[in-house]
């Protein structure tokens, strides 16, 4: 089934990914209990920085040129602000 990455500031890498261990890779490693889950998923809808980071982490570690491409859209001005903090 294709997936379709449109209007990922709608959506946040729950919505793509179920997967425990790519989630955990995701999240660096935090644990994933429900309610660790919960607070994740809260967080990435609040903060459009940690939802744009999450959607860059998910496309690197699946390697998902589509999903890249689309987060590199969606996010771009996000995504260099963020990565400009550590190229200081």
């Amino acid at each position: 089934m294709e997936k379709k990455y449109e209007n990922l500031r709608q959506k946040t890498v729950f919505d793509f990914c179920d997967d425990p261990k790519i989630l955990q890779q995701v999240f660096w490693d935090y644990g994933y209990t429900p309610e660790e889950k919960a607070v994740l998923k809260k967080i990435c809808e609040e903060s459009i920085t940690d939802k744009a980071v999450s959607f860059e982490d998910l496309a690197d570690i699946t390697e998902n040129e589509d999903l890249r491409k689309a987060v590199e859209s969606e996010f771009k001005e996000i995504l260099k602000e963020y990565h400009s903090v550590f190229n200081e």
